[in-house]
């Protein structure tokens, strides 16, 4: 997988002040983060305003990782949550398979030990 569709490295660099360890640190912590979990399940439940928090929760936390893909899919969802309506099945899926296309790349970067700023 290319990291630069995924991690928008330039702005990540410049988050976590070139430090490779330290934004690993956190990505990796990454896939142990219950918010996605929530927001799928209050999604199906159809539970717009809690989804909506859940979202505007996560869309912080991928923009501060600078999980710029997933943070591209989940702009919309909270975008329509935010108006009081349910997202499509088009758009539950996109975030759906962003999210998980995210979480197979932190797996390759932390098994490879890929160094991500130079």
């Amino acid at each position: 997988m290319e990291i630069s569709n995924y991690i928008d490295l330039e702005d990540a660099a410049e988050r976590f002040m070139k430090n490779d360890e330290l934004f690993k640190k956190f990505l990796f912590r990454f896939p142990g983060e219950q918010g996605f979990h929530d927001l799928f399940k209050l999604l199906e439940e159809e539970k717009v305003e809690e989804a909506f928090k859940v979202a505007h929760s996560m869309k912080g936390v991928t923009a501060n990782l600078a999980l710029k893909s997933l943070n591209e899919a989940l702009k919309p969802i909270s975008d329509i949550l935010k108006a009081k309506i349910m997202p499509g099945e088009n758009e539950i899926n996109r975030l759906k398979d962003a999210y998980e296309e995210v979480l197979q790349l932190i797996v390759e970067i932390e098994l490879e030990g890929r160094t991500l700023f130079s």
